[in-house]
């Protein structure tokens, strides 16, 4: 018998799915749009190459967004056999600054993001409520779910300096679910696609009352930094690695 991906056969209504308070998504991941350019022929041949290993890696990877309720928390699933090293993989998982896992409270509107930055862990605090979306109009199927596209913007700061992206969501209102991938939610549904930068998250599976572990516990271990705060520490960081290069 053929197989069918899960996504087709999920059609349950709000109240179905409302019944679930456990609920587990797996997301794929693609690298769009990204490139290195180079001078010599020879180099950018080879960074080509590189590049499409990267993106073909990129589909091995499964990131998981486990719901409870009224929480949730997305991370990149663990011991994933994937024939690439650690660089390139460290590579593929903070592309669309997606590294870390990210913790969100529904009824508290806490959005927390724990990441692991030369020996030490900082949580990132801040609110689903500081995610302006612009809802439209626009609907499209995706699988058996009739999905509707939101809008906001990302603002990037690194040493080059500030930059906007939009950031393109497609949510379905008949999962009641207001959680996404890599921090994003706050959406009258769950967030089945998001694009932004040069990535694009999609859900693979859904499970519902899965027998996975589904306990999720607010982060507490580690720095507690706002988003500003954290972006001054990883500019100094990247300062003072600069300088020691001249010496």
């Amino acid at each position: 018998m053929r197989k069918v991906p899960l996504l087709v056969f999920l059609l349950f209504s709000i109240i179905s799915f409302s019944q679930h308070k456990n609920v587990f998504v797996v997301y794929k991941k693609d690298i769009l749009n990204y490139a290195i350019q180079s001078k010599n022929p020879e180099k950018q041949e080879a960074y080509s190459s590189m590049l499409n290993e990267l993106k073909s890696s990129s589909k091995s990877l499964r990131y998981n967004l486990i719901i409870n309720d009224s929480k949730s928390l997305f991370l990149l699933e663990e011991n994933l056999e994937i024939d690439i090293n650690k660089q390139a993989l460290r590579f593929i998982e903070n592309a669309g600054d997606s590294g870390g896992s990210f913790y969100m409270n529904s009824k508290s509107r806490e959005l927390i993001r724990s990441k692991h930055l030369s020996g030490e862990t900082f949580n990132i605090i801040s609110s689903i409520d500081s995610i302006k979306w612009e809802l439209t109009n626009e609907r499209k199927k995706i699988g058996n779910f009739e999905c509707y596209k939101a809008k906001t913007n990302k603002v990037v700061k690194n040493s080059k300096g500030t930059f906007n992206h939009i950031v393109e969501a497609w949510y379905a209102p008949e999962i009641p679910f207001s959680f996404g991938p890599v921090g994003y939610g706050g959406l009258p549904g769950l967030i089945i696609e998001i694009q932004y930068q040069n990535v694009r998250f999609y859900v693979s599976t859904i499970a519902l009352n899965t027998k996975k572990n589904t306990k999720i516990v607010k982060p507490t271990k580690g720095k507690e930094v706002t988003k500003a705060e954290y972006n001054e520490i990883t500019k100094k960081m990247a300062n003072d690695y600069l300088k020691s290069l001249k010496y």
